[in-house]
């Protein structure tokens, strides 16, 4: 193996440990939350007359359960986003894509029958450092976004919130760091 092979495998894998001890987690797995629909409720009989209030988060699904009603009920968003049609048992399922607040009801029973839906943004990723032996598993606080709702923007166009390449930043930094090293080491060697 030449001397200047050598160094380069030491490089690569500094360079692999870094990004795996930093590798970032992905954003949560998206959820499903069942609501029951009862005849004259959504959610449960205490209901009745009431609003049913869930809250989720952006790209978790709604599926409404219907196998509790004798009667035919629906469950119609009050801005036409989703509507289940005439449903006498079965469930019907939405997903919510973006944050906001989203009222339904039941066509047939619209007084007795209502609801909200809450969605939250989703929850920004997170970075998990991945250890061996006695160490712990520590997780890394996600990032969180300046008032005003935008990070500021580079050369290379606006960054997103919740940016999670800052372990890359880091990985290139140790490369950097190690190759520097092996060149110095390397030219001495030649001197």
């Amino acid at each position: 193996m030449t001397k200047l092979v050598r160094p380069m495998f030491v490089l690569a894998g500094l360079v692999m440990l870094a990004l795996g001890l930093f590798a970032p987690a992905g954003p949560a797995a998206a959820a499903t939350t069942t609501i029951a629909v009862g005849d004259y409720y959504f959610c449960s009989s205490s209901f009745d007359g009431g609003n049913c209030q869930t809250t989720i988060h952006a790209g978790d699904t709604v599926v409404w359960d219907f196998s509790g009603a004798t009667s035919t009920h629906t469950t119609t968003s009050d801005t036409s986003l989703w509507n289940s049609g005439n449903m006498n048992g079965g469930t019907f399922q939405f997903t919510f894509s973006q944050a906001g607040t989203f009222t339904y009801h039941c066509n047939i029973h619209a007084t007795e029958m209502k609801g909200t839906i809450i969605v939250e943004a989703a929850a920004a990723p997170t970075a998990t450092l991945i250890t061996s032996g006695t160490f712990p598993i520590a997780t890394l606080p996600p990032t969180s976004t300046p008032s005003g709702g935008t990070l500021p923007s580079s050369g290379s166009g606006p960054r997103q919130p919740g940016s999670t390449n800052w372990w890359l930043l880091g990985a290139l930094s140790i490369a950097g760091a190690a190759l520097s090293g092996a060149g110095l080491a390397y030219a001495r060697r030649q001197l």
